[in-house]
């Protein structure tokens, strides 16, 4: 994804690139005068680096995952430069691509999330949290290898989805699979749980993308994308995707989105959703989660775009004051950022699940 973001920046006329790479990171960037790669070796170093990097630029762009308070740490070293250490007469501070740290800290805690789509009216899953002594005896006493290995082979059977209250992609994603649990019946975690559950809902995993604009800027939305994900029974793989879905999931979800955008407001820089469409409702669709960052889908994005979807993200007039455009037909994309532009997706191992046929997502 950095290949590509970066690549997209340096297509843009009168634009130099720095970048960070950690170090010792093959060195797969475009070469050329204006781009400028700078070797980290520490978080330290990092942070130093940021600082005087940030102090120099006239923008920002943040792509980190928003686990273990990392994006929200570089959010802060950004946001709190001072106009004195700008070396250039104005002392303007950069604009900063990214979400704002309120955001992000909301869409980060998962449990904040699902306070945040509940209080603005936005379909989402129950959620709460649950202790993990509570979550290791469920893991433990499940009758999931009675229901095969297949989510799919556990439709009417009561689910629950256990994943970290603070993590990203499907890092510790569990699925409980026990006909003698229900999530309503789960005792309540305290409040610094580091686990939140929900009930597995059983549908089509997508997502959708969010280009921000400032308070007189529309936000972009982007096209549904039908996920691609591995499941073993017990946890879930995410693979990639295909953009766009069919057409009629992309309505269902452009409604949803355009609630979204209008719930967040005005903001800079891109936000990925994860949503399902429920099996049983297909005009029903619920958030799952909202990553405040650059997301995998974005590769989709831009190899379906037929204009450079950098401009967007920097808020260039000539892309912010008109619709998006794109190519026709479909991309696959996955996780190390390859493209397939056609219509079929990413093979499955057999007997597992792919293209969103698992209802529990990232």
């Amino acid at each position: 994804m950095l290949q590509a973001v970066v690549s997209d920046f340096l297509a843009l006329p009168d634009l130099t690139v720095t970048t960070f790479l950690g170090a010792g990171v093959p060195n797969c960037l475009p070469r050329g005068p204006s781009l400028t790669t700078i070797p980290i070796w520490s978080e330290q170093d990092l942070l130093q680096t940021l600082r005087q990097t940030a102090a120099a630029v006239d923008a920002v762009l943040l792509v980190a995952p928003e686990s273990g308070g990392i994006l929200e740490l570089l959010l802060r070293t950004v946001e709190h430069l001072h106009p004195c250490d700008r070396p250039r007469p104005s002392g303007t501070l950069p604009v900063l691509l990214n979400l704002d740290d309120q955001r992000t800290r909301w869409f980060t805690d998962k449990l904040a999330t699902w306070q945040w789509l509940s209080a603005h009216g936005l379909p989402t899953i129950p959620t709460r949290l649950i202790d993990r002594g509570v979550a290791e005896i469920l893991l433990r006493s499940q009758d999931g290898g009675r229901h095969g290995d297949s989510a799919q082979d556990s439709r009417g059977t009561p689910a629950v989805v256990i994943k970290p209250r603070d993590g990203a992609g499907s890092d510790g994603v569990r699925i409980v699979r026990d006909s003698r649990v229900r999530w309503q019946d789960l005792p309540d975690g305290a409040a610094n749980a580091p686990l939140i559950a929900q009930p597995f809902v059983s549908g089509q995993a997508c997502s959708f993308g969010l280009i921000g604009g400032d308070e007189t800027e529309e936000t972009t939305i982007l096209p549904a994308a039908e996920q691609c994900l591995d499941c073993d029974g017990t946890s879930l793989q995410y693979r990639g995707g295909v953009v766009p879905a069919a057409p009629r999931v992309c309505e269902v979800v452009e409604k949803l989105a355009r609630r979204m955008s209008s719930a967040v407001g005005g903001f800079r820089g891109y936000l990925g959703v994860d949503v399902i469409m429920d099996e049983a409702l297909p005009e029903q669709v619920v958030i799952v989660e909202v990553n405040p960052r650059l997301c995998t889908s974005f590769v989709g994005y831009r190899a379906l775009s037929s204009e450079n979807l950098a401009a967007r993200l920097l808020g260039l007039p000539s892309a912010r004051h008109r619709p998006a455009r794109w190519n026709s037909g479909k991309v696959s994309f996955d996780v190390s950022g390859g493209i397939t532009p056609h219509s079929e997706t990413l093979s499955a191992t057999p007997g597992q699940c792919v293209r969103g046929t698992v209802g529990q997502i990232l």
